[in-house]
């Protein structure tokens, strides 16, 4: 009871992610959100559950907390229509702008609220919003598109107003690919987006390698893919894993995501071996952990693809 089973909570949540088991980790952290008194407490218990069910594909357990932290931040995701792509693309276009354009000399006299952990001391509301922003929109990326575009826009603005130089390069990074994503494959801002990430990226040249300078080798890559440049998508993606693996956290979530773009250039250069390799070695990582949401993507789309060249046609079927 009391202090002890607060502490039992606790060593159970961080022991369950440690090990990768985001879906058995998330319910600790929903019951040490429910015995809190601190409101701040409240808020980052939550989102860290949120984020664990995200990224393990677990969304119809994740929506309900999502519209309830979204309320709480007066976050509102607007239905979808059509005829706002246009001026969707220039706000977030003129807002990787804002975001690009950063100084990296104070990286390390701050910490970011984007990259701060279980341990994270949110020290005002406005902590916990663009904390929230931060964790929740990558994870839901390729689970509900237009709920991530808001989250990015919303976030985006946040950073611009009182967030760190790496809270900024974190949504800058992000503004930049879904300026390519609402582009259309317009040249222009294809090729704004790739020459603001990389400027970035020189801007980061003294920085050691870590999840700040993965995130943004990642947008290249993703912004590579949607501009079909596929000879250039393996280099990024290798170079972001490489950074997101040197990081003090281990980042398994954003090298699946960021990992699962190999898996469309290799069809296209006609690396089957690849292909194959690649796809094998996801689902099996993700079989052992749980995790629907790598075996989402190592299975589906051009992941299917590597199972039925390889002649495994009932094992896709199982899965």
């Amino acid at each position: 009871t009391g202090d002890a089973r607060d502490k039992h909570l606790r060593d159970a949540a961080r022991c369950f992610q440690e090990a990768d088991l985001p879906v058995k980790a998330a319910p600790y952290y929903l019951a040490l959100s429910d015995r809190t008194n601190d409101p701040k407490e409240r808020l980052r218990f939550q989102t860290l559950a949120l984020q664990l069910l995200v990224r393990s594909g677990q969304m119809d357990r994740a929506r309900p907390l999502l519209a309830n932290l979204a309320e709480e931040f007066g976050i509102r995701f607007t239905p979808r229509t059509g005829k706002k792509s246009v001026g969707y693309l220039k706000k977030i276009a003129g807002l990787a702008d804002q975001l690009s354009d950063v100084n990296t000399r104070d990286l390390n006299s701050a910490k970011p609220i984007s990259v701060k952990g279980e341990d994270a001391n949110l020290e005002s509301a406005k902590d916990c919003e663009l904390h929230f922003c931060s964790e929740i929109s990558r994870s839901m990326a390729m689970l509900d598109f237009r709920s991530t575009m808001q989250l990015v826009f919303h976030g985006g603005k946040r950073a611009v107003d009182y967030g760190s130089t790496a809270d900024r390069i974190h949504f800058g990074a992000m503004a930049n690919v879904w300026t390519a994503v609402f582009s259309g494959r317009r040249t222009e801002y294809l090729n704004q987006s790739r020459a603001s990430l990389v400027d970035m990226l020189t801007r980061m040249r003294n920085q050691p390698a870590s999840k700040i300078t993965a995130e943004i080798r990642s947008g290249v890559a993703f912004v590579e893919t949607l501009a079909m440049r596929w000879s250039a998508v393996p280099g990024a993606v290798d170079a972001s894993v490489v950074d997101f693996i040197a990081d003090s956290t281990p980042r398994r979530f954003e090298i699946a995501h960021t990992r699962w773009l190999r898996l469309w250039a290799d069809w296209h250069l006609g690396r089957w071996d690849e292909m194959r390799s690649m796809s094998s070695e996801m689902v099996e990582d993700a079989s052992r952990r749980n995790d629907s949401f790598q075996q989402l993507v190592a299975t589906t789309g051009y992941g299917g693809n590597a199972f039925l060249f390889s002649g495994r046609i009932d094992q896709l079927r199982k899965l």
